[in-house]
């Protein structure tokens, strides 16, 4: 599993510790931990460049909130439109009121302290496993991709989404489907 983690890189100063904690308590877990919280570089055209290849590459993405950052909040945004599942950890005491309403299934925001950590960390990835989606190959025809390219453009939703969708409203419709628990 491959985790992005993200964090205001003003707030570096102030909540380091956190930051490595939190990368390190990853990669105690056995995940692969991408970051460019504690590299430097030159070019901000780099660093934008860098951070899209590792979100992209990212199964779920971690985001320390506790220091405000414009920077972190694209991450985000880019992250949820995306798919990916994400934490926003927060210490304990201090809730970014631009976090209240994110409307995603995929978000979660909680609280951590040094010593919760370890838990907060285990117990969100181990229920995102379990509602994790399945990814597989579905092969269409070029008028049906112009087609979800054309509602992606004009209602700004993934074409993933747009599918699970329409799929979720049959599904409800359909009184002879019962969903496994």
């Amino acid at each position: 599993m491959k985790v992005y983690f993200t964090a205001s890189i003003l707030g570096k100063e102030k909540y380091e510790k956190e930051y490595r904690l939190i990368i390190d308590t990853l990669r105690e877990m056995g995940i692969k931990v991408y970051s460019l919280v504690f590299e430097t570089l030159e070019e901000e055209s780099e660093i934008h460049r860098q951070r899209a290849k590792m979100l992209k590459g990212a199964d779920l993405v971690v985001a320390e909130v506790s220091y405000p950052s414009l920077a972190v909040g694209y991450e985000i945004s880019a992250a949820l439109e995306a798919g990916k599942p994400l934490l926003a950890l927060r210490l304990k005491g201090i809730n970014p009121p631009a976090l209240e309403s994110l409307p995603s299934e995929k978000f979660k925001s909680l609280e951590y302290d040094r010593e919760t950590l370890p838990k907060v960390l285990g117990d969100w990835l181990k229920a995102t496993s379990e509602s994790a989606d399945v990814r597989f190959n579905f092969f269409v025809p070029p008028k049906i991709v112009n087609f979800l390219d054309w509602v992606s453009k004009e209602k700004r939703i993934p074409r993933s989404v747009y599918l699970r969708n329409l799929i979720e409203k049959e599904m409800a419709k359909n009184s002879e489907y019962k969903e496994e628990k």
